[in-house]
């Protein structure tokens, strides 16, 4: 129902990230907590995404009456989208020699463009290497990222 061909994966994801249950091996636990991260797209509301979770858990609730429940672990994030010909992109671009593309990252963008800040995001680093087992980011990366976002202040505050 929900696809943006520009991201690499189309469509809002779900991970399972973290469970937790039970104290021993050999007792049946009496509560069981999964956490999970939703990631939406442009267009799909965070309400909506998580009543699309709740209609899925309906029939176990409807078996087992109340014996799951979703609460959010923080403040939910909204999806970002910006445009790619805006002047910031573009100065972006010519900065750093790379051209912007879309990437589903959960980040505090959203919450700059609700400011009225046109935002963008970049930094050092790959996606390969974040967000799993042996996490890195390459020491040779920092220094030419911080030299572009210089580069981005001077050239939209003080020329």
């Amino acid at each position: 129902k929900y696809s943006t061909p520009h991201f690499a994966i189309p469509y809002p994801t779900l991970n399972l990230g973290h469970i937790h249950g039970g104290d021993n091996a050999n007792r049946i636990c009496g509560c069981c907590e999964l956490h999970i991260d939703m990631r939406p797209l442009p267009g799909l509301s965070i309400k909506e995404l998580q009543a699309m979770l709740t209609a899925a858990m309906a029939p176990i609730n409807t078996h087992y009456p109340n014996s799951v429940s979703v609460i959010d672990m923080h403040e939910p994030i909204p999806a970002f989208t910006g445009s790619t010909d805006s002047a910031l992109v573009k100065m972006a671009e010519r900065l750093s020699g790379q051209q912007a593309i879309a990437v589903n990252y959960c980040t505090e963008a959203p919450f700059l463009q609700q400011l009225g800040c046109e935002t963008i995001v970049m930094g050092p680093g790959s996606i390969n290497q974040a967000h799993q087992p042996n996490e890195f980011l390459a020491m040779e990366k920092i220094q030419p990222s911080q030299d572009i976002i210089k580069q981005l202040i001077r050239e939209s505050c003080f020329a």
